[in-house]
């Protein structure tokens, strides 16, 4: 006879016993999966891995005789309706929770193999399929455009001991005065990027070691060889002026590590601060996030109140708990797309935290203006203009490699009294020599760190 009509099979016993009803008054025959989508299904499940729909998860159809027809089979004559489709169709809450309640909306063979209750339905919001947790274009495009803000920040209020390049009291030094705070942005995305690219790749605890060995593989070269840069370039002027060289290892294994604030000295490029923030951030929500799918709401929200709670209590600019709201903002945008958040209590807590960030920062509407900002394209998905994409390749390297090229380029070029057109355009020559350098820069150093970092699996 064939599979699933007229034999009654002997169900797993491993599973679940108690079979959920497909209709009233009627139980379900057992019938086994084919035996590749089972092993699919079970190897999933020993590793781990909860966030994997197959396309066998469809609607139950049932037969004249009222007997369940096999899934595989009505999946070989064409009559299948995927079960995602059918979320998206009737326009219901896809998410984590989307299955139907309804047991009639779930094939036999996941009610007897008892994998419906580890299976975690991945969300398909506005585009963001499983395929995008390792990237998300937006994501790029948003890091790009604001390394390429901080980067016209630093060439405006560019000064050095012949003045400054622009006026202190100009036009365009007064609008470029809250570009500083762009940064906020990079966390807001941290906040986001981190938990949803965890999420969609089923990390545990168990993971960890592998995790902070990838993030270390992808930001640690490069940023070791802008320090390098930085040492020789410094050498390079000491010799000029004739003058001893510099040696201070202390300083540069207080680098290596990020611990500079913590070892009393300073960054030797202002900006490196941000990447012990970020590593900071990286130990931190490897240890966290096991909670953020945690079925009890306290326990999921538990890591933002704890750097809320740091951040009032125990105020320090070393520490990443200082911003600590662009962090959790982006853990809401996180429980937003993944439905653990309704919209509403989306709006409602991001609301309440900007309110904080204002009260905490003395009024500093810049920083919150860019937290926003961030939260809106993050929310919205809307693609910025697609000849950003190339510039979000090479953020990071623009970021790290702007002050040896540009500001460099400055210094050289740069003279007291000079006009206002002569300065635009030594600023716009700065800015060209800076992108072709970072490009330069991904394509050596960034993109094998990259590499190498994606050779590492967490399964």
């Amino acid at each position: 006879a064939p599979r699933g009509r007229g034999v009654q099979e002997k169900p797993f016993s491993r599973f679940a016993p108690q079979q959920p009803r497909l209709q009233q008054g009627r139980q379900p025959r057992h019938i086994r999966a084919p035996p590749a989508l089972l092993a699919q299904h079970r190897a999933h499940r020993a590793q781990g891995v909860g966030e994997h729909i197959h396309p066998h998860l469809i609607r139950e159809r049932h037969g004249a005789d009222g007997v369940a027809e096999p899934a595989h089979r009505r999946i070989q004559r064409g009559g299948v309706q995927p079960l995602l489709h059918h979320q998206q169709r009737l326009g219901r809450p896809r998410g984590e929770h989307a299955v139907h309640k309804k047991a009639g909306h779930i094939p036999a063979f996941l009610f007897s193999c008892n994998l419906c209750a580890t299976l975690h339905v991945l969300p398909i919001v506005s585009g963001m399929t499983d395929k995008s947790h390792a990237s998300v274009p937006v994501v790029h495009v948003l890091r790009g455009l604001t390394a390429l803000i901080i980067t016209l920040y630093h060439f405006l209020n560019y000064t050095d001991f012949r003045g400054a390049l622009f006026h202190p009291e100009s036009l365009i030094r007064t609008i470029s005065f809250g570009g500083f705070d762009a940064v906020q942005v990079f966390f807001v995305i941290s906040g986001f990027i981190l938990p949803w690219s965890m999420y969609g790749n089923g990390y545990q605890l168990a993971h960890y070691r592998k995790y902070i060995t990838k993030r270390i593989l992808r930001i640690h070269p490069p940023y070791i060889v802008a320090v390098l840069l930085i040492v020789l370039l410094k050498w390079g002027f000491e010799i000029y002026n004739h003058l001893p060289l510099t040696f201070e290892p202390s300083r540069w294994i207080a680098h290596f590590f990020y611990t500079v604030p913590f070892c009393g000295f300073s960054w030797l490029n202002d900006i490196f601060w941000t990447l012990g923030i970020e590593m900071q951030y990286y130990l931190f929500i490897g240890l966290a996030f096991p909670l953020f799918r945690s079925p009890q709401i306290v326990l999921r929200f538990l890591p933002a109140i704890v750097l809320l709670g740091m951040n009032i209590v125990w105020p320090d600019a070393r520490i990443f708990s200082t911003y600590a709201v662009p962090f959790c903002i982006g853990f809401l945008l996180f429980f937003y797309k993944t439905a653990f958040l309704s919209k509403t209590e989306l709006l409602v807590g991001s609301g309440a935290l900007c309110l904080l960030n204002v009260i905490l920062n003395n009024g500093n509407m810049w920083q919150t203006g860019f937290i926003v900002f961030a939260f809106l394209i993050l929310f919205f998905e809307k693609p910025l203009h697609g000849s950003l994409a190339w510039l979000g390749e090479c953020s990071y390297s623009l970021y790290l490699t702007h002050g040896l090229s540009g500001s460099m380029f400055l210094y050289f070029t740069h003279y007291h009294n000079q006009s206002t057109w002569f300065s635009s355009l030594i600023l716009l020559l700065a800015l060209i020599l800076s992108l072709l350098t970072a490009r330069v820069f991904w394509k050596i150093i960034e993109e094998p760190s990259r590499k190498w970092a994606a050779c590492i699996n967490w399964r």
